[in-house]
């Protein structure tokens, strides 16, 4: 809550506003507050701290607008309401201002050690642990742990390249039709017509591709 100051010389009004919600909105206006948002138990709890203010007022005789801010803060502090100390804000957030730039070298040294650590790891071990003992055997090039037969150096027919692609293709296109499938029933017209729309795109390509013999495997 807050009180407008005594200097401007109109009506003093208490505001309260809740920042949690439960869906509804509430708003309660009395003499001089006005209370806004919050569940119902945040917006209750603000109208009884108002009416508990309003009392302390009317027990000491006075307006809202006549007392100052320390008998203000002193009512407050008889209901319960705490005033936050800015001062104590502005010097935490100077404090992480000047500590900003400190996080980002922590954090540039360590991904470098995270990424240099296993390197000397391994160049640790390769040293004491594996020393390097060539061979026929070690040197002798393979795949998959066979032994390479001919030369490495042949052509590949384009066909095998198209039909991996179109398979890739379509296989990544067909995971598009699984949000339409899960909410199929509550579609609208316009996302049936999408789907219909994807759907012939998509047989067409695949007939387009089965005519010029993509599919076909030589």
């Amino acid at each position: 809550m807050s009180k407008r100051d005594k200097s401007i010389r109109q009506k003093a009004v208490l505001l309260g506003v809740g920042l949690d919600s439960d869906g509804h909105q509430r708003v309660t206006r009395g003499q001089n507050f006005a209370l806004v948002g919050g569940s119902k138990d945040t917006h209750e709890q603000m109208t009884e701290k108002a009416i508990k203010i309003n009392e302390k007022l009317k027990s000491r005789g006075k307006q809202l607008e006549q007392v100052t801010s320390e008998e203000f803060d002193d009512i407050a502090h008889e209901v319960g309401l705490k005033r936050h100390a800015p001062e104590m804000n502005s010097t935490m957030s100077a404090a992480g201002n000047d500590y900003a730039y400190l996080t980002i070298l922590i954090l540039m040294v360590a991904a470098v050690v995270f990424a240099c650590a296993p390197l000397f790891m391994a160049r640790l071990w390769a040293t004491y642990f594996s020393p390097n003992k060539p061979g026929h055997d070690k040197n002798a090039t393979y795949e998959c742990g066979l032994e390479s037969k001919g030369d490495a150096w042949i052509q590949f027919k384009s066909e095998y390249y198209r039909y991996a692609i179109i398979f890739l293709i379509f296989d990544v296109e067909t995971i598009f039709l699984l949000p339409f499938a899960v909410s199929f029933t509550g579609l609208g017209v316009g996302a049936f017509v999408s789907l219909m729309l994807f759907l012939f795109m998509l047989v067409s390509g695949l007939a387009w591709a089965w005519k010029k013999g993509v599919l076909t495997w030589r």
